[in-house]
């Protein structure tokens, strides 16, 4: 099978997306935490870095609002977050 038949697949699937800690559909897709047991999820395939910091997409880009939204989100994803 080639490789573009797979990621068109993918694309197209219309399979309802699950969290792969609990299990359950999740509603909220572009959420990187669960909304049902709060375990980090993968990011969509669509994301872009601008709607990861949700910041408009433009070119002109507050630096102080980016350094903010980046510490916020690298205070949720920290490694030290997630050791047993």
């Amino acid at each position: 099978m080639p490789d573009h038949f797979l990621v068109t697949k993918r694309y197209n699937q219309q399979k309802p997306i699950k969290c792969w800690q609990c299990g359950i559909e999740r509603t909220n897709i572009s959420e990187l935490f669960c909304e049902n047991c709060s375990f980090i999820q993968s990011p969509q395939d669509t994301n872009n870095y601008f709607k990861i910091f949700e910041l408009d997409e433009e070119f002109d880009i507050d630096p102080k609002q980016l350094t903010q939204k980046y510490r916020k989100l690298q205070s949720q994803l920290h490694p030290d977050k997630f050791t047993n």
